[in-house]
């Protein structure tokens, strides 16, 4: 019931700031922060052909019916991304975290 929402809520948040910490060690390795958004974003672009590939339910006849609403997503998620990876570039993790959080 109730108690569900802020178990939910709860998870993301502990998630997110073990992804927050995670993505700070990756810019450690690879600080070039445009690099590091484009090769999250091709790893999301191989997951969808890769899914079709693998024999998962998803339409490819649906999907490309909704390409204008995933274009405005992934526009969206690329901008997010990009703006994640500079904050964790230049302030510190707890800082992005609480960026993110608001």
């Amino acid at each position: 019931g109730w108690h569900m929402l802020p178990t939910l809520i709860a998870v993301w948040y502990v998630a997110n700031l073990f992804f927050n910490i995670g993505m700070k060690r990756s810019h450690a390795l690879l600080p070039d922060v445009m690099l590091l958004t484009s090769l999250q974003m091709m790893a999301g672009g191989l997951a969808l052909p890769a899914a079709f590939a693998f024999g998962s339910d998803l339409d490819p006849a649906r999907w490309w019916a909704w390409r204008r609403q995933l274009t405005v997503s992934s526009v969206l998620l690329l901008c997010g991304t990009l703006c994640t990876n500079v904050s964790l570039v230049l302030l510190s993790v707890s800082f992005t975290h609480v960026i993110k959080t608001c």
